[in-house]
């Protein structure tokens, strides 16, 4: 992924965090609260479904999937190249 991209992916779990929380930041998020977003999420995709009269099986987030896949995997191991290669920089 492009640095742009992990801008986009930090906006867009800043305004999940925020919009469902009220939270600042998704790193203030914790494992059992981004599982509660995931949950209102799926809600929100049943429901649209339902409203719309779509017969077909909604697609689901997995209870983990934002924690486990956007914030462990992407985000948190962003972070954690960009420091080391900051501090590789300074030596």
């Amino acid at each position: 992924m492009k640095n742009e991209d992990f801008l986009h992916l930090e906006k867009l779990m800043n305004f999940l965090a925020s919009h469902f929380l009220q939270k600042n930041a998704w790193a203030d998020v914790s494992k059992s609260e981004w599982a509660y977003i995931v949950a209102e999420l799926n809600g929100l995709l049943q429901e649209r479904n339902k409203k719309q009269k779509i017969k077909k099986e909604t697609d689901l987030f997995g209870t983990n999937y934002l924690y486990e896949h956007l914030i462990i995997n992407k985000l948190k191991a962003y972070k954690g190249k960009k420091d080391l290669g900051g501090a590789v920089n300074l030596i």
